[in-house]
């Protein structure tokens, strides 16, 4: 599992970069849309979302893009909104952050830095 100081270094560099405008959202991913659509939300409004990240909301990462072969630059999250889990995945590089998924979770995320409740 990664460390929590490199969770909150990554939503640093992620939260530094969406406020300097270095951020795109992959809104044309048919699984993005439908759940912006079903959420009422717009595409520019995902970034509020990812602004509001913190590291209870970790799910996984850093990994391989396997598209590109890029090392340690894909981070996994969740949040709900409207009681549905929603999947986040971000590519993080050097000066650019880019939202690839936000969508309705398709398998249970699971949260290393939230305590059990049980």
């Amino acid at each position: 599992m990664t460390e929590l100081y490199k969770v909150k270094l990554a939503l640093f560099k992620i939260k530094k970069l969406i406020d300097e405008g270095n951020c795109s959202f992959e809104h044309q991913r048919e699984k993005n849309t439908r759940t912006l659509a079903a959420l009422g939300i717009l595409p520019e409004d995902i970034f509020q979302f990812l602004l509001e990240l913190t590291p209870q909301n970790y799910y996984r990462g850093p990994s391989t893009d396997y598209d590109t072969d890029e090392p340690d630059c894909i981070w996994e999250f969740g949040l709900t909104i409207d009681d549905r889990e929603i999947y986040i995945k971000l590519k993080l590089l050097e000066n650019f952050v880019k939202d690839i998924s936000f969508h309705f979770a398709e398998n249970k995320i699971e949260f290393p830095f939230v305590e059990n409740k049980n």
